[in-house]
């Protein structure tokens, strides 16, 4: 990810890290997606809407899953995720785009 990545595509990345590690630090995620620990701040207090994440302040703060939750296994498979996304590049209207956008974001958070 050297170059400018869409929001979405970052913030589903930025959530597998945390969900792989359980924990890690903004100044990790921050060299990790090439953006600023402000931008990792922003994208988290986002996500935190929706996904069981959140920030931990001070030294060996960060970011981590919240206490008690036990990620589950995708729903869908890499390849099944693949051929979403090859679909979702042919939808014709703007609503379309947007169930896929949703499905593909229920398959990988």
């Amino acid at each position: 990810m050297s170059q400018r990545t869409p929001k979405a595509e970052r913030q589903q990345r930025l959530y597998e890290i945390v969900r792989e590690r359980g924990h890690v630090t903004c100044e990790y995620l921050s060299r990790e997606l090439y953006v600023s620990k402000r931008t990792i701040s922003s994208d988290v207090k986002e996500l935190m809407l929706e996904y069981p994440i959140e920030m931990v302040p001070g030294n060996g703060g960060g970011v981590r899953l919240q206490a008690g939750f036990t990620p589950l296994k995708l729903a869908h498979s890499p390849e099944e995720i693949k051929v979403l996304k090859k679909y979702m590049s042919r939808a014709d209207c703007p609503e379309d785009v947007a169930v896929f956008e949703r499905m593909i974001r229920k398959c990988c958070f």
